[in-house]
């Protein structure tokens, strides 16, 4: 039975007493700790980006949840897990329910759908209510149905209490000592939001200070991130809950604090504290004591902490992370309006400036604030050492000899002077310098072949981008000695390559090692909407590009700022085309200190030149940076990097850009696009349904509606393509019917596009975009949650090495080769099918290819040109037979003989599979057969666990979104990780395909 306790709702100076009346009712239940206390809050909607649900469980009586104009709205909290609910308090403001009914749901995981009633208030009196119930539940909501004006309602405070479930403890985990390296990265952080915290730094920073209510936090990770890991407030990735989360609540400065004991292996040594990264500005605190200061994202930053070290060992680190300066104002995208890219954050830059919002990604609150790379700590015993450098120079003509030069900086930090060895070795050499640094000084020293005759190296293993040949790395170690005793050492991996650039008609080319690379590449313009990309998710991500036979991620505007996306573009052969951090001049304004900007240009470049991967420094997005910014960087790059180019303008000559952003027809690439080095060539790329039902409830997936335009539904490219599919392919009936014909038009497009270059042999192309930031039904080839789009299967086709392709503008079959060595013997083999399976045409030729060109093989005969509908497939064998590359093409006379396709008659290929449990995840081999005399087209594989709708992600596949000709065997295999389970289930399904599945055991081969 639920008992109601009443106090009237506040006018003028009651406010105030109400308020106090709060606190002292607040004081007596403080031991109970509200259940609904920072968890995160829905509501039906919200009168601004401010009041949201959020701050009706924030514990602060002076905000509040307003509700727009109007009766029936509502809101619910989130309660994390199932509790025992003995009480509910409500605090109105001026504006409350007077008719509403308090509901409880139970459900365990997703959304809540059950609700049952706990009461029906008739005659709310506004002020404070407070509720004594009894039930078990994980969600709580007020559903209104009347207010008391025509203003909607203020909601103070939903606070639910019951009994809490006992917190676990756990000591502080200590972290290895590896060589100097101590990391203060990952758990046992705290933060908390300035506004909250009434002391400065120097009291938050001491090891005795009370955090009481503090919300855990782990390092690296914005504040908002922070918020939503903590259960605070919901994960904006979904439908539109990037509403449910304040505005104003974020864009605050937060503070950043950890406890931990020095390793007894620093004892005795000069200790130092090491940011790789924060965004916007910080203040740093230790044991008390003031730091100093970061200015700007992208800059890496050390403090000695040695002076102010606690003989107990118990030490703390707080750090006050400033908001920006120019947050902007929060856009909201809806069907046809997008709202505009990016704005006056530009002020700010160097910074997150993608977190105001751009077309393809929401405003992030907070704007990605916080500590967003890693913390750690060096011993150093007397020298320390930093910033290495290695530069490889290929001697000759040939790559069989290359002069290495490399380069350090040293500081003696000490007040006496310092004599010792330095060190540096790899697999190449191991050469000693003896060195002497007065008191305080610091020098670079430079280490070369002149000096050293081991630095001249024969016959080096090389780097080559993805499909030219093996990613060589080496290990290159450096250290000081003093008196037999290391005072520092460090390490970096390394690649020997040769980088070179020649402008040819105007276009800039790439050669590495002697050798001209035509670049298949793609746009990356934030790793995730809130920075939560790991080691792991970089290693996947990069992977994702080489397996569609990619060479080059552009950092578009610099918005990756992260040691493993580097190191993994260096694994797998992707250059990096590399941004300094300023949107196109209509996206923002210009930073306003330049000073700092240019600090933390410099230091990127020092971060990140020894990286093979890097190959081109590029000043402005689709614009040009100011004169001194201009002439800044250019002399940036010629001091600190001077074997790489710089670019002012990333759609300028020598490079073209600016789209367009829509998929044209293949006709339209072949004869506008191919020729030169083009830095946004977009794409749509609609994803599969199980990714739109991972973004957005099952009620919203069909017809189009405003929340596909919240997921970036919103330009005129989507009009194009939907009006593509329309005409060519029919008008899509069901939401299975558009994504169907939708992947249709992400194979053909996407493939043409890359062709393009193929047999223009421009210097490269850049796809607009390959990686998503957040669950966005635009600007992809792989989705959000990891699955391929058949863009993802068109561009992998299309950038073969060696590939055999269509030109649509004349019809002839083509090959080209883009290896380093001539094709010698090799068979290309072209039939014609006729739509219901009869094959019409046959050719085939033996042919020898020069590397680095395209030849034509054979042009269609004029009877197949006129044929309504068909289908041409393509292979080419090598000298041994093995089939080495394939391709296929539905052709038709007219857009409207096209429509014919949506006629083929249904084809159910035969399926042998097999799923083997390998060390590091599954394999599943399929082996399929079309028996009838009818064409398969579009076939998806796609494996989810058994009985369920679960798909098994990430996954690699050989081939998706394939054909089968009449006769035609295939077998596919999709390389799964991280599964655990003795079943799995294949789905099976294509154009013409009824969807099916096969239900596999899995053989363990892995013992």
């Amino acid at each position: 039975m639920l008992h109601t306790r009443h106090i009237p709702s506040p006018s003028g100076r009651k406010r105030t007493l109400l308020l106090l009346i709060w606190f002292l009712f607040s004081a007596s239940l403080a031991a109970q700790n509200p259940l609904s206390w920072r968890k995160a809050a829905w509501h039906s909607a919200a009168i601004d980006y401010d009041q949201t649900a959020q701050m009706a469980v924030d514990g602060d009586p002076s905000t509040a949840w307003v509700s727009p104009v109007g009766d029936h709205h509502w809101i619910y909290v989130d309660l994390g897990a199932v509790f025992h609910i003995h009480s509910i308090r409500i605090l109105w403001r001026e504006n409350y329910a007077v008719d509403y009914i308090l509901q409880t749901d139970s459900t365990q995981g997703g959304r809540p759908g059950n609700w049952r009633t706990e009461q029906h208030i008739a005659a709310g009196k506004g002020g404070l209510e407070t509720y004594q119930l009894e039930t078990r539940a994980r969600y709580v909501r007020l559903l209104i149905n009347k207010t008391s004006g025509s203003r909607g309602v203020k909601l103070a405070e939903l606070e639910v209490f019951g009994e809490k479930k006992a917190e676990m403890t756990s000591l502080q985990n200590e972290q290895p000592v590896r060589e100097n390296h101590y990391s203060l990265t990952g758990k046992g952080w705290q933060i908390e939001r300035c506004a909250a915290v009434a002391d400065d730094g120097t009291m938050v920073s001491k090891p005795s200070y009370t955090t009481n209510g503090w919300l855990p936090a782990k390092v690296p990770t914005t504040s908002f991130a922070a918020f939503v890991a903590g259960g605070a407030v919901p994960d904006p990735v979904y439908a539109d809950d990037q509403l449910q989360a304040s505005e104003a609540y974020f864009n605050d400065d937060f503070w950043y604090r950890k406890t931990f004991w020095l390793p007894e292996a620093f004892d005795g040594k000069r200790v130092w504290v090491h940011f790789q990264g924060i965004n916007w500005k910080a203040a740093v605190f230790f044991n008390g004591n003031f730091l100093g200061d970061i200015q700007g994202a992208f800059v890496r930053k050390q403090f000695d902490i040695t002076p102010f070290l606690s003989e107990e060992r118990d030490n703390c680190l707080a750090v006050l992370i400033r908001m920006n300066d120019h947050p902007g104002q929060a856009t909201e995208q809806h069907l046809g309006d997008p709202d505009p890219n990016g704005g006056i954050i530009g002020r700010d830059s160097p910074t997150y400036v993608s977190a105001i919002g751009w077309n393809w990604m929401p405003t992030v609150r907070g704007r990605n604030t916080g500590i967003t790379d890693e913390v750690f700590l060096t011993a150093v015993d007397r020298i320390q050492l930093s910033d290495p450098q290695l530069q490889a120079t290929m001697v000759g003509r040939d790559t069989t000899r290359a002069e290495i030069t490399l380069g350090i900086d040293l500081a003696n930090p000490g007040s006496e002077p310092v004599s010792g060895i330095l060190k540096a070795r790899s697999s190449y050499f191991s050469i000693e310098k003896i060195l002497t640094l007065e008191a305080k000084e610091q020098r670079r020293v430079v280490l070369n072949k002149r000096e050293f005759s081991g630095l001249m190296i024969n016959h080096p293993k090389l780097w080559w981008p993805n499909g030219y040949g093996a990613q060589q790395l080496d290990s290159l170690h450096f250290e000081f000695e003093v008196d037999g005793r290391i005072s520092d050492s460090l390490s970096i991996v390394y690649g020997i390559r040769q980088l070179s650039y020649q402008v040819q008609n105007g276009n800039l080319c790439l050669l590495v090692n002697g050798f001209p690379i035509i670049v298949r590449g793609g746009n990356w313009g934030l790793p995730e909407l809130l920075l939560r990309c790991d080691d792991d998710c970089y290693d996947l991500l990069v992977r994702y590009h080489r397996d569609m036979n990619l060479n080059m991620i552009r950092n578009w505007v610099g918005q990756t700022a992260s040691d493993a996306f580097y190191e993994a573009c260096d694994r797998y052969g992707l250059l990096i085309w590399d941004d300094f951090w300023l949107a196109n001049p209509v996206d923002g304004p210009d930073p306003d200190d330049e000073n700092t900007f240019l600090v933390n240009a410099a230091d990127k470049i020092k971060r990140w030149r020894n990286h093979p991967s890097v190959a081109l420094w590029v000043g402005r997005n689709e614009g040009f940076p100011t004169p001194r910014l201009d002439a800044a960087l250019r002399k940036l790059v010629n001091d600190l990097d001077p074997s790489r180019y710089y670019i002012p303008n990333s759609a300028e000559s020598p490079v073209t850009g600016l789209g367009p952003y829509e998929n044209m027809s293949p006709e339209w690439y072949f004869e506008h696009r191919g020729s030169t080095f083009h830095s946004e060539q977009g794409i749509v790329a609609f994803p599969s349904l199980e990714s739109l039902r991972a973004m957005m409830p099952d009620s919203l997936l069909w017809p189009v509606n405003d929340m596909w335009g919240m997921h970036d539904w919103t330009q005129d490219r989507v009009k194009i393509y939907t009006d593509d599919i329309n005409r060519t392919l029919g008008v899509p009936s069901t939401i299975h019917d558009f994504i169907r014909k939708a992947q249709w038009i992400n194979m053909e497009r996407s493939k043409a596009m890359i062709e393009s270059w193929q047999m223009n042999r421009g210097s490269g192309v850049l796809v607009w975009m390959t990686h998503p930031a957040w669950p966005s039904l635009i600007c992809q080839t792989y989705d959000y949650f990891r699955e391929p789009t058949a863009a993802y299967f068109g561009i992998k086709k299309g950038s073969e090495p060696l590939h055999v392709f269509l030109n649509p503008l004349n019809h002839s079959v083509q090959l080209s080769n883009n290896r380093l060595y001539t094709l010698l013997n090799h068979r290309v083999v072209a039939r014609y099918y006729k739509l219901t399976g009869e094959l019409l045409w046959q050719h085939q030729k033996v042919v020898s290819l020069p590397s680095n060109s395209v030849a034509e093989i054979v042009s269609l005969p004029n009877e197949l040109r006129i044929e309504k509908a068909g289908y041409l497939q393509l292979e080419l064998h090598d000298a041994n037979e093995k089939k080495v590359s394939s391709n296929f093409y539905p052709m038709s006379a007219s857009e409207a003989d096209q429509l014919l396709f949506a006629s083929m008659p249904e084809v159910i290929p035969t399926i042998k599979a097999r799923a083997e449990k390998q060390l590091d995840g599954l394999l599943i081999t399929i082996e399929l057969h079309n028996a009838s005399q009818h064409i398969a087209h579009l076939l998806r594989l796609m494996p989810k666990e058994s009985g369920t709708e679960q798909r098994l992600l990430p996954a690699f596949w050989s081939d998706q979104y394939f054909s089968l000709t009449p006769g035609e065997s295939k077998t596919v295999r999709i390389s799964i990780e991280n599964f655990e389970g003795d079943q799995v289930d294949l789905v099976v399904s294509g154009w013409n395909t009824p969807s099916d599945k096969i239900q596999l055991t899995v053989e363990n081969n892995s013992r």
